[in-house]
C-alpha cells in the first residue's frame, strides 16, 4: 500500500532580505527519517514512501536542498524546502522498483538535507543532516493462519463473487475497541453494509469496503454520534448542518491489537478520529505492520478463511483504486444471538402497523424511533396512512413505497433512508424536517406539500410531481431534483428549474438532461455533474467552484476562462475528478489550482508551467508526470 503525503510548502520569508555582505551565523538542520520501511509487496514492482521531517532550529529563515540516493533503486523526493526559523516540514521520500528483487536484499536509502541559504544569503558555514532508511525486502510474510476461536458475539458476512458465494465470521472485541465494535454492528443491525461491495482489493494487502454511499471509496460515516463530525471534537448541533453522513468515531489504535493475517481494521483519513463505516480485511500473505497504532483493529476471522484467500485474488482493473473488475457484493450481515445483550433489537411488526410504534418508546432512551432491523426495513408498502401525525419522529430504514401518504404530518421529524416510491404525498407537511442520506421520493406526487425551513441532505427526487411546491425557505445540500414533472412554486436563492432539473449549488446532477441550455451566470459551486448532458450547453460566465463533473455526456459549448474539456472531464480551477483518465495528457501552462484529484490516471500527463497549487492527489496513479512544487499528495490508508 502506499503511504503518501507530499507537503512542499512555497512560504514567502517574514523577514525581509538580509544585505548580500551581512554576516549571518549559526546554520543548521537537523533530519529524521524512516530508518526502517518494509515494502508492502517485495517480489512485485512497486512504488511507496517513507516519511521524514526537516527540522530549521535556528533564528533564521532558511533554504533547504534534499538530496536521495537510491542503492541501485528509483528515488524522488522534493528538490528543496523554504523553513521558517524554528519550523519542521514532513516530505515523503519515493521509492519505485522493479519485480524480482533478491528477497533477501536490504537496500540503504541515504537521504540529505543541506543549508543553502538563510535569510536569502548563502550561510557561512556549512550544515547538512543525512539518515540512512533500509529498505528492507527479506521481511516475512508468512501466513498466520485463521483463528478458531469460539465467540457468542460473532458477526457474519455473505458475499456473492461472481458464481460463487463467500461467508465469514468475526469476533469482534469489544474490550479493546468497544467504540469500534459497536460501530460496526450497529452498522449491520442497520442493514447498512447489505447490498455493498469490496471496492477495493489489493492481493497480499488488504480489502475494503463499507463505502454504503457512494461505493467507491468515498463515502460512509458511523452508525451513531460518538462526538467528533469530520474528525473533529465538537457537539452533534454544529455538526447536524452537514448531517450524519459527516458522523466519525475517535481512534482506538493504540489497543496492543496488531496487524496481522485474518484481522478486521477500519479505515480512515490520515487525519485522527475519522473513521466511519469503511474496513479492512487483512488476507493471509499480508503483514502490513505500517498501519500499527494508526488503524484500529477490532476484530478477527474465526471462520472463512478460504473465502478471504479467495476474495484477496479477484482480478481488478489495476488502477489506483484496485476495484474488483467484477463486482464483490456484500448479500447481508447478521448478528450472532450474543448480541442480545448489546442490542435490543425490535420484534418484527405487521405491515401497515404503525400507529402503535409512533407513540411508543421503543428503546426505552425518552425519543421515538422507527428504525429497521437489521433483517430488513421497516415495511409499510401499500398502506392507507393518510392524515396521520409523524411530527417529530425519527425514521431510519423504513420504507413507505406504494402508500397513500396524503396530509400526513412529518414536521420537526428526522428522516434517513426512507423510501417514497409510488408513493401520494399531496399536503404533506416537512416544515422543519430534516431529508438526509437515503431519503428518495421517485415516481411520486407531492402537489401542495409543504417544505418550510426544511433541511436536504442527500435527498432525491426523481419523476415526480412538485405542482405548487415552495421551496424558497428550504436548505438545499448535495440533493438532486431531477426530471420532475412540473417546476416548484418557489425556489431558494441561486436556484433554477431548467429542463425539468433544479440547479443550484452542491446540487446533484447526475445524469440530468442540461442541453441546449444558457447557464451563464449560474452558481453550480459544489455540483456533481457525473455524466450529466451538456451538448451545446453554455457555461462562460458559471460559477464553477469545486465541481465534480467527469464523464459528462458531451462536452459544453463554451466555458469559463481556464476551464477545458478533454477526454469527456471538465477540467479548471478547484475541480474535483473523481476516477478521472487523464493519462498522458498535455496539461501544461493551466491554471489547475486548488484541484482535488482521486481514483485517477495521470500516468505520463504533462504539467509543465502549471498552476498547481494547493492540489491533492487521493489514489491516484502518477507514474512518469511532471509536477512543480506546492502540491498536496494525500492517500487515505488504506
Amino acid at each position: 500500500m502506499r503511504r503518501i503525503l507530499t507537503i512542499l510548502f512555497c512560504l514567502s520569508l517574514l523577514s525581509l532580505p538580509m544585505n548580500a555582505n551581512a554576516q549571518v551565523a549559526g546554520a543548521a538542520v537537523s533530519l529524521e527519517c524512516s530508518e526502517t520501511y518494509m515494502p508492502t509487496d517485495p517480489l512485485a514492482a512497486g512504488n511507496e514512501s517513507f516519511e521524514c521531517i526537516a527540522t530549521n532550529p535556528t533564528t533564521y529563515n532558511e533554504t533547504i536542498s534534499i538530496q536521495v540516493t537510491g542503492d541501485g533503486l528509483e528515488v524522488n523526493a522534493p528538490a528543496y524546502l523554504n523553513l521558517p526559523a524554528g519550523e519542521n516540514a514532513t516530505f515523503y521520500v519515493s521509492v519505485a522498483w522493479d519485480a524480482g528483487v533478491d528477497s533477501d536484499t536490504v537496500r540503504s536509502i541515504t537521504t540529505t538535507a543541506t543549508v543553502t541559504a538563510m535569510d536569502d544569503v548563502p550561510p557561512p558555514n556549512s550544515a547538512s543532516s543525512s539518515v540512512n532508511t533500509l529498505f528492507d525486502f527479506g521481511h516475512d510474510y508468512s501466513a498466520n493462519g485463521c483463528t478458531t476461536d469460539a465467540t457468542t458475539t460473532a458477526q457474519y458476512i455473505q458475499f456473492q463473487m461472481g458464481n460463487n458465494l463467500g461467508s465469514i465470521t468475526f469476533e469482534l472485541n469489544h474490550s479493546a475497541a468497544p467504540i469500534h465494535a459497536e460501530n460496526f454492528a450497529l452498522l449491520s443491525l442497520m442493514g447498512c453494509y447489505d447490498d455493498t461491495i469490496f471496492h477495493r482489493v489489493i492481493d497480499n494487502f488488504m480489502i475494503q469496503g463499507g463505502d454504503f454511499m457512494n461505493f467507491d471509496g468515498t463515502g460512509g460515516h458511523a452508525a451513531s454520534w460518538q462526538g467528533f463530525c469530520n474528525g473533529q471534537a465538537s457537539n452533534n448541533s454544529s455538526c447536524s448542518g452537514s448531517g450524519s453522513n459527516a458522523w466519525t468515531i475517535p481512534d482506538e489504535a493504540n489497543n496492543g491489537l496488531i496487524h496481522s493475517p485474518y484481522v478486521l481494521s477500519m479505515a480512515k483519513t490520515m487525519q485522527p478520529n475519522t473513521a466511519g463505516s469503511q474496513f479492512f480485511i487483512v488476507p493471509s500473505d499480508s503483514t502490513p505492520d505500517h498501519l500499527d497504532g494508526g488503524y484500529t483493529v477490532f476484530g478477527k476471522i474465526t471462520e472463512g478463511c478460504e473465502d478471504v484467500t479467495a476474495l484477496s485474488k479477484v482480478p481488478t482493473d489495476g488502477g489506483a483504486g484496485s476495484d474488483p473488475i467484477s463486482d464483490v457484493v456484500i448479500i447481508s450481515t447478521e448478528l450472532s444471538d450474543g448480541y442480545s445483550e448489546y442490542f435490543d433489537i425490535p420484534e418484527t411488526i405487521d405491515r401497515c402497523d404503525i400507529l402503535s410504534l409512533a407513540t411508543e418508546d421503543i428503546d426505552g432512551d425518552g425519543s421515538f424511533e422507527l428504525i429497521g432491523t437489521y433483517q430488513e426495513r421497516l415495511n409499510f408498502t401499500n398502506c392507507n396512512l393518510a392524515g396521520l401525525d409523524f411530527s417529530g419522529l425519527t425514521f431510519h430504514y423504513v420504507d413507505f413505497s406504494d402508500s397513500n401518504l396524503s396530509s400526513v404530518q412529518f414536521s420537526d421529524s428526522s428522516l434517513s433512508q426512507v423510501l417514497f416510491n409510488n408513493v401520494v404525498l399531496d399536503e404533506a407537511n416537512f416544515d422543519s424536517a430534516s431529508l438526509e442520506y437515503g431519503v428518495q421520493v421517485v415516481n411520486s406526487s407531492m402537489n401542495e406539500a409543504s417544505f418550510k425551513l426544511t433541511y436536504m441532505s442527500n435527498f432525491l427526487v426523481k419523476q415526480s410531481n412538485i405542482t405548487n411546491v415552495d421551496l424558497s425557505t428550504s436548505i438545499i445540500e448535495s440533493s438532486a431534483f431531477i426530471d420532475i414533472d412540473v417546476c416548484p412554486l418557489l425556489l431558494p436563492s441561486e436556484w433554477h428549474c431548467l429542463n425539468k432539473n433544479l440547479i443550484g449549488p452542491n446540487a446533484w446532477l447526475m445524469g440530468a438532461d442540461l442541453s441546449n441550455l444558457n447557464l451563464d451566470g449560474i452558481n453550480l459551486t459544489g455540483s456533481s455533474m457525473r455524466g450529466t448532458n451538456l451538448s451545446n450547453t453554455h457555461l462562460s460566465n458559471s460559477i464553477m467552484t469545486e465541481v465534480m463533473a467527469q464523464e459528462i455526456m458531451q462536452c459544453p459549448l463554451s466555458l469559463p476562462s481556464e476551464w477545458l474539456c478533454i477526454n469527456n472531464v471538465l477540467i479548471g480551477p478547484t475541480a474535483r475528478l473523481n476516477y478521472a483518465d487523464l493519462g498522458d495528457l498535455d496539461l501544461s501552462s493551466q491554471n489547475l489550482s486548488g484541484m482535488i484529484i482521486s481514483h485517477s490516471n495521470l500516468t505520463g500527463t504533462d504539467f509543465s508551467n502549471s498552476n498547481m497549487s494547493g492540489v491533492t492527489l487521493w489514489r491516484t496513479l502518477m507514474k512518469n508526470s511532471n509536477f512543480l512544487l506546492g502540491i498536496k499528495i494525500e492517500t487515505v490508508l488504506p
